[in-house]
């Protein structure tokens, strides 16, 4: 895969809320769960690459695999275990998270199995030609955008995929069910409470109200709707663990 200049629409303004909330402590007091979701993503990569047909090599004899939204390399790390001949460029807007996605990916970055880049994922998504890549994946990244900006990243994503390629991703997709919903926003709200440091606390609080908020939450049916209306298919939200789920779609 080459990566070429593209024009860019200068009017899309990426989503710049807060600062993630990424030290892994912490991300398993709030989520009890974020582990078990980042290796389904690992795992589903896996099943998408053996499916894939006559996969294009690098040079190195690794398939080529992007993935928006690195952080501190949680998603990539899973992807890179259970993938032995895969490579990923990863890229994220944050110079800081890449500082320690490369400390925490550092054996994998010397053996050249992934490559990292401080971009705007919409960015960097248009400086991808065509119809060049297998699979993109992301982990716990799309629900931060606005919906503008999500469809625009999701338009890129499928304009970028070759036909039959595949997006995976593990994140917080809201249920449609308004009952469930609030269910567990007060799961959410419990585990919150055990996170000992308070401002910590207090972060992920503002962090979830801001992924309430009218247009940034990203609830199931309207998320499944617009990546139809994209053009994706094979749309399924599954392995839901409360307010997060595994979607996986095609091209």
């Amino acid at each position: 895969m080459t990566l070429e200049e593209k024009d860019e629409n200068e009017n899309i303004i990426p989503n710049q809320r807060f600062a993630r909330l990424q030290e892994l402590e912490t991300i398993r007091y709030a989520m009890p769960h974020h582990d078990e979701m980042q290796s389904l993503v690992g795992g589903e990569v896996a099943k998408a690459v053996k499916n894939i047909e006559s996969p294009e090599l690098d040079a190195d004899g690794f398939s080529e695999i992007v993935e928006i939204g690195t952080g501190k390399g949680f998603t990539a790390e899973e992807i890179l275990k259970a993938n032995a001949n895969v490579k990923i460029i990863g890229a994220d807007n944050d110079a800081g998270m890449i500082r320690q996605a490369q400390e925490n990916l550092g054996q994998y970055i010397k053996e050249g199995r992934i490559e990292l880049r401080q971009d705007d994922a919409l960015k960097f998504l248009k400086k991808i030609p065509d119809n060049s890549v297998s699979i993109v994946a992301s982990g716990f990244t799309i629900h931060n955008f606005r919906n503008d900006y999500r469809r625009a990243v999701l338009k890129e994503i499928y304009r970028v995929l070759k036909p039959g390629g595949e997006f995976i991703t593990a994140d917080k997709i809201m249920p449609d069910d308004e009952d469930i919903f609030q269910k567990e926003i007060k799961y959410a709200n419990e585990q919150f409470q055990n996170i000992p440091d308070e401002e910590k606390r207090k972060e992920w609080i503002r962090h979830y109200e801001g992924d309430m908020q009218p247009g940034v939450i990203m609830r199931e049916g309207e998320l499944v709707k617009m990546l139809q209306e994209i053009g994706f298919r094979d749309v399924e939200v599954s392995q839901r663990q409360h307010l997060e789920a595994l979607l996986t779609v095609k091209k």
